[in-house]
């Protein structure tokens, strides 16, 4: 993705359950449409009014669809 793409979350592959709910928590729930704001130096995703910033290794869990 590039930075101002729209997506949407297909899935988490976190084999991580604390991660998984965490993400869950801030609204990444399959279907969620998501804007990434930035990739360097780290992402950062703005789903709804909230922005969330990522590591890569956070980031390669998530699995989106082009909108």
């Amino acid at each position: 993705m590039r930075s101002g793409e729209r997506c949407k979350l297909h899935r988490l592959g976190c084999n991580n359950s604390g991660r998984r709910n965490t993400l869950t928590v801030f609204g990444m729930t399959p279907g969620t449409e998501f804007v990434l704001l930035q990739r360097h130096p780290s992402y950062v995703i703005r789903i709804g009014e909230t922005e969330l910033g990522l590591d890569e290794e956070i980031a390669r869990e998530i699995h989106v669809k082009p909108i």
